[in-house]
């Protein structure tokens, strides 16, 4: 289809996913013998063509993806703290296992299926633990559109691992770790959204979604944002007002002589 240009291919894709599932369960028929970019470009549109064929070929594919990674990264002695440090010294076919596998999950989010989180998670605790940065980032888009209080854990794992600043690689654009906690509005989001509020990019938004959990706007300073979570998760202190945990972390007023 690309050799009648860009055009026709959306118009083309346009009309696949018109037909939704169809089109999905012959994407799943043909999809071990299909050339490995133009599976590639498949997985970003997976969702839309639909259909458990395709979704549960698309799960497979990921498995046996990271299952090859695994034991490359042992025969090759690959670090398996940081990808991008031992780039260089993949054989191309791991290269191509590793792009497949990020394209991958971002396919399989694209399903939208909420009872795909807990392989989502899974997946991205086994970036963390090889180093897969970019697997990182599609789960973290993944969380961001299908927030879940069972998300926050691997949000943070994925932060601790590429923080910005480390050196190791390009680390996750720390923006992105932002707006995926704001997605998320349980309580338990509060500490690790909270020191995001000095933030000169995303500080605003981090504000906004903690206010939306919290009820009230308590600032521009963590301390605040931080000492509310610790009082409602303290019985002893439950009745403690809000006004009364500010007080504590504002400075006093000067003394007017």
């Amino acid at each position: 289809m690309k050799d009648y240009g860009p055009d026709f291919l959306e118009h083309t894709k346009s009309a696949l996913r018109n037909i939704s599932p169809v089109s999905g369960d012959y994407f799943a028929e043909q999809f071990d013998n299909m050339p490995r970019w133009n599976r590639a470009d498949l997985f970003k549109d997976a969702g839309a063509y639909g259909g458990d064929k395709l979704h549960q070929k698309l799960t497979n594919y990921i498995q046996a993806q990271q299952e090859f990674y695994e034991s490359s990264a042992s025969t090759y002695k690959l670090n398996n703290h940081n990808a991008l440090a031992s780039w260089n010294a993949m054989p191309d076919s791991v290269k191509d296992g590793y792009g497949d596998i990020y394209y991958g999950l971002a396919g399989l989010a694209s399903f939208q299926r909420r009872d795909d989180l807990p392989v989502i998670r899974e997946i991205a605790r086994w970036a963390v633990k090889y180093g897969l940065e970019q697997m990182c980032e599609a789960a973290l888009d993944a969380f961001r559109t299908m927030p879940d209080k069972d998300n926050l854990p691997v949000i943070s794992l994925i932060w601790k691992k590429f923080p910005l600043g480390s050196g190791e690689g390009d680390e996750i654009f720390h923006v992105d770790v932002i707006h995926t906690l704001c997605a998320h509005k349980y309580v338990q989001t509060v500490p690790l959204l909270a020191p995001f509020v000095t933030d000169g990019f995303a500080g605003v938004d981090a504000q906004a979604a903690l206010a939306a959990i919290v009820g009230r706007d308590l600032g521009e300073k963590p301390e605040p944002w931080l000492a509310w979570y610790k009082t409602v998760n303290n019985p002893r202190h439950q009745n403690q007002k809000i006004s009364e945990i500010e007080r504590q972390v504002r400075p006093a007023p000067a003394l007017v002589s």
